[in-house]
This record gives C-alpha cells, sequence and structure tokens, in this order.
C-alpha cells in the first residue's frame, strides 16, 4: 500500500512513469497478501495515477479486475465510493456521458443531496457531469457543499478538483473575474503542498 501511496505522490509531482511503476508494483503485493483492504486502497491509488497519465484502457482493466475479486469478498464501504468515482471518471474522460447518466442513477446520487462528504468523490464526477451537459445551475450549489467538504476534511486534492470545476462553471457563465478569483484560490491551496498533476 505504501508503494501505491509513493506512487500517487511522485505522480502528483509528474514522475509518470516511475510512479506507475511503483504503484502497480505495490498492487501486485498486497494481491499476494490476499488483505481485501490494503488491496481495495492500493488499487485506487494506481487507479488515480493511470486516470492522471491518460491510461484509459489499463484503468478500466484494473477497475473490472478488482470488482470482480469483491464478488467474493468484504469490501470496506470507505474503499466502495472513492472506487465507484473512478468509474465515473472513466467514463467521463471518454466523453461516455450515457453512461455516466447512468452509473448516477444507480448510485443513488442527486444534486440536492446535503450530504456530501462521506461521498464527496462520487459527487464531484456529478457536478462535472451537470456542466458538461448544460446544468449549470444545478451544479453551482452542490460544488459550493463539495467545496466546504473538502476544506471540513483537509482534502488539499479534493478541494482543487472542486475549485476547478468551478472555474469551469464561472467559464460557461462568462464570469471572468470569479473565474479567475476561483483559479487563484486553487493555487494558493496547490502550491504549499506541490500539487501539479491535479492541475
Amino acid at each position: 500500500t505504501l508503494l501505491a501511496l509513493k506512487g500517487e505522490i511522485l505522480c502528483e509531482r509528474q514522475a509518470g512513469e516511475e510512479a506507475r511503476q511503483l504503484s502497480e508494483q505495490g498492487v501486485r503485493l498486497c494481491e499476494q497478501g490476499g488483505h481485501i483492504g490494503l488491496l481495495g486502497w492500493s488499487t485506487l491509488y494506481y487507479a488515480r495515477v493511470l486516470l492522471s497519465t491518460g491510461e484509459l484502457d489499463e484503468l478500466e482493466r484494473q477497475l473490472g479486475s478488482f470488482k470482480n475479486l469483491g464478488l467474493s469478498a468484504q469490501i470496506p464501504p470507505w474503499i466502495v465510493s472513492p472506487m465507484e468515482a473512478m468509474h465515473g471518471l472513466l467514463w467521463m474522460r471518454r466523453g461516455e456521458y450515457a453512461r455516466v447518466a447512468v452509473w448516477i442513477e444507480e448510485r443513488g446520487l442527486d444534486p440536492e443531496d446535503v450530504a456530501v462528504q462521506m461521498r464527496s468523490l462520487e459527487y464531484l464526477v456529478l457536478a462535472e457531469y451537470l456542466l458538461e451537459t448544460g446544468k449549470n445551475k444545478a451544479a453551482a450549489p452542490l460544488l459550493e457543499r463539495l467545496t466546504q467538504a473538502a476544506s471540513a476534511q483537509s482534502s488539499p486534492t479534493l478541494l482543487i478538483q472542486a475549485l476547478l470545476i468551478l472555474v469551469i462553471h464561472a467559464s460557461k457563465k462568462e464570469d471572468e473575474e470569479a473565474g479567475i478569483n476561483t483559479l487563484t484560490q486553487a493555487l494558493n491551496v496547490a502550491a504549499p503542498g506541490n500539487f501539479i498533476q491535479t492541475f
């Protein structure tokens, strides 16, 4: 798990190939150990690296492999949600919006939901989907709740992602001032931890 986590950290610093190798190695070691929780975290870290490097086919294969394994194992709920979010992100990156819509319905996600903190990554996918499909008004309040949740969780990556989607929202409204202010906020969050790849 630590190898996979180190790989994700390296990916954030744009050390793509080394990040991929370490993350994959971490997954393979966890597969040998047989601990579903550790394998879940390692797979999630590896999936984030693959998404960042644009290796979508390998990402789909990795997610499918873990899902098949999970049919006969107890997957902790704190792993299920971010793993599901990776499926949504995969289809968003491919532009498969119809598939994302089905996924949103299956996951029971609603832009008016208030309690977003425990499933924040899934709701982030929902917000991005709403913007990409022209449902800007529904996305705005959801994104505000997500930024609040990210701040409460002290999660800089989640906060940066939510802020960047807000920048897109401002752009679609042609609100240049709001877009620049939000982008500046995201950069201020990213700078101390050198979060490069998130952008």
